[in-house]
């Protein structure tokens, strides 16, 4: 089981000590810490990250986007260590396990850590290996084959699945975590409920509360994006300026 812990370096040492140094399983540690911050690189996706918010509050904010985007694009589970019990917030845009407030309970952390196993679908950075070019969705009497470069974006409602095309809406019953694994890199999950295609982006627009609008070309329907998910993404796919308005993809 490979876990990343994010904390400082004596923490981390805490950390491993009062929940690894306890249970009978196999695990594999990696640490972000302040003294890798420049030089660390996820080469791997992890079963597990544990963040010390405590201490990810000093990274920067380029680290901070890093660690996020990378959490974002592979859905991993993820606990985290609070401090400040109002902050809880700025990680529920992430795949949250549980959290911890301080003082720590370290036998409830143990006990989490414990049932958290490797997930069935280990990465989505490869996903390219087991997904098709077409978008499955049966019926009753038909089975549709939708290419994906169709697709402008999916919109989640209720046990819904919309699949927005340019003169077409089509409606399957699928999780967005299981949708995930299925479609090709150029779709990005913005929000709980929307995933887009970002060739089809033409505008994304800030609408207030570090939340956005997502327009596409030559189509009427808007996507939203989430205020937890905006700072990873919009730095790593488009150069943001200081306008409300994000017209221009990263190269």
């Amino acid at each position: 089981m490979d876990i990343l812990i994010v904390s400082s370096k004596a923490n981390s040492n805490e950390i491993i000590n009062k929940t690894f140094g306890v249970l009978d399983m196999e695990v594999e540690l990696d640490i972000l810490n302040e003294n890798n911050l420049k030089t660390f690189t996820f080469d791997k996706t992890y079963d597990t990250v544990l963040i010390n918010d405590k201490y990810f509050l000093e990274f920067d904010y380029q680290t901070k986007a890093f660690v996020f985007s990378h959490l974002l694009k592979n859905d991993i589970p993820t606990l985290v260590i609070l401090e400040d019990q109002s902050r809880v917030d700025v990680f529920c845009g992430l795949n949250l396990l549980d959290y911890f407030f301080y003082p720590v309970d370290w036998q409830r952390v143990q006990l989490r850590l414990k049932h958290t196993g490797p997930r069935k679908v280990k990465t989505i950075q490869n996903r390219e290996n087991v997904v098709t070019d077409k978008f499955v969705i049966k019926s009753k009497n038909e089975v549709n084959l939708i290419d994906y470069n169709d697709i402008i974006f999916f919109e989640k409602d209720g046990k819904k699945l919309y699949v927005h095309l340019e003169k077409d809406t089509l409606t399957v019953k699928e999780s967005l975590k299981l949708l995930m694994t299925r479609v090709p890199n150029k779709f990005i999950r913005v929000h709980n409920s929307y995933v887009v295609n970002t060739d089809y982006i033409s505008k994304i627009r800030e609408v207030g509360n570090r939340s956005y609008e997502i327009e596409f070309e030559k189509f009427d329907k808007i996507a939203l994006m989430s205020r937890y998910r905006s700072d990873a993404l919009l730095k790593e796919f488009y150069r943001v300026g200081n306008n409300k308005t994000v017209r221009e993809k990263s190269v």
